[in-house]
C-alpha cells in the first residue's frame, strides 16, 4: 500500500513538473516580453481557443483520456505530446521518489 502512495505522490509531482516544462516551452517568447510571473500566471487553457480548462480537464493523464484527446470547449485535438509528457513525468517522478526513499 505504501508503494502505491509513493508512486501517486511522486507521479503527481513528476506530472506537474512535466506540465510546467511544457508550459515554459510554449511561453518562452512571452517570458522574454512580460516576465516569468506574468507569463505563468494564467490558468490552464485550451491551446486552440484559449478558453480556461475545467479542473478535471486539466488533471494530468486523466483529463486527456476522459476527453478522448479532444478539447471540451472547441473540439480541437489535444496534442499527444501532453499525454506523453505527463505519463513520463508520472513514471520518472514515482520511480525517483521510490529510489530516494530506498536510499534513505
Amino acid at each position: 500500500m505504501i508503494l502505491v502512495i509513493f508512486f501517486l505522490v511522486g507521479g503527481v509531482a513528476g506530472a506537474c513538473i512535466a506540465s510546467l516544462v511544457d508550459r515554459m516551452i510554449d511561453r518562452k517568447t512571452a517570458i522574454r516580453h512580460v516576465g516569468l510571473r506574468r507569463a505563468l500566471a494564467p490558468a490552464a487553457h485550451c491551446d486552440a481557443c484559449r478558453r480556461p480548462l475545467r479542473r478535471l480537464d486539466a488533471t494530468p493523464i486523466i483529463g486527456w483520456l476522459h476527453l478522448d484527446g479532444r478539447a471540451r470547449c472547441c473540439g480541437a485535438p489535444i496534442p499527444v505530446r501532453h499525454l506523453i509528457a505527463e505519463t513520463s513525468g508520472f513514471i520518472v517522478g514515482g520511480t525517483g521518489l521510490l529510489g530516494l526513499l530506498l536510499l534513505l
